[in-house]
């Protein structure tokens, strides 16, 4: 029987350590941003110490290479062009660590039209079917509540 591989922390073995985290890290960011939050849970899963980690994170974000106020901005954008709406992105958003308040405010000052983004999703999805009855509306209301939208924006949009 195969034993698993053991979970202990890499221990510093040479003065090279930080430099492979800094590498690690570089390359996650390279393949796309990422929050630190969401930074520091990758490299910890990886066997980093954490206190090394720490202190790469910092030295990433003192350098500019990791940057919360860039991963939300680019996240919002990116996910309001895929048709989702600013409560299922606020949600991700504190998911992957970002606090509700600095959230609320990157939602304001991306400066989306989300009744816009509302519009195209219903569009999409639903084209031009006139409503046939309650059951028709109540599947048109969850499927824009669970892509992010609220119940009176939903409402405005469908009358």
């Amino acid at each position: 029987m195969l034993r698993p591989k053991s979970k202990k922390p890499k221990q510093k073995q040479s003065n090279n350590f930080i430099s492979e985290i800094t590498a690690t890290a570089l390359q996650l960011l390279a393949q796309r941003e990422h929050a630190q939050y969401e930074l520091r849970q990758k490299l910890i899963q990886r066997n980093y110490e954490v206190e090394a980690v720490l202190v790469v994170l910092e030295k990433l974000k003192c350098e500019s290479w990791q940057s919360d106020d860039r991963f939300a901005e680019n996240y919002i954008v990116e996910r309001a062009s895929r048709g989702f709406g600013p409560l299922r992105i606020s949600q991700e958003l504190q998911l992957r660590g970002l606090s509700s308040e600095f959230v609320e405010n990157k939602l304001v000052s991306a400066q989306i039209d989300w009744s816009q983004v509302l519009q195209q999703v219903y569009f999409k999805k639903f084209k031009h079917a006139q409503l046939q009855n309650f059951k028709d509306k109540g599947k048109r209301i969850r499927f824009l509540q669970f892509r992010g939208f609220s119940l009176e924006e939903i409402k405005n949009q469908i009358k």
